[in-house]
């Protein structure tokens, strides 16, 4: 017989809910920055070339496999408002 997460205590997460020590609302804060930004610079690639990190880590952020670490928000708010060179 396979043990489930559920079986051994760990129930799953509710919808709402904090995963880690992040809230759900900030996690979605961040996230709509990460789409912002990628927006303003054209793409995955060119934020994880501007943040100098994989764009895999990007892209598990784009889909909310992980939270946008601290270290990076400061950079992606700067992206955010910037001014468009005309």
């Amino acid at each position: 017989m396979k043990l489930t997460a559920y079986d051994l205590g760990k129930k799953p997460v509710m919808a709402g809910q904090a995963i880690g020590r992040y809230s759900a609302a900030d996690r979605a804060w961040r996230r709509d920055l990460l789409i912002s930004a990628c927006r303003r610079l054209g793409g995955q690639r060119r934020i994880a070339e501007y943040l100098e990190t994989r764009e895999s880590h990007v892209s598990r952020w784009m889909h909310d496999v992980r939270p946008v670490p601290d270290r990076y928000v400061p950079a992606l708010i700067v992206i955010v408002e910037m001014e468009v060179a005309a």
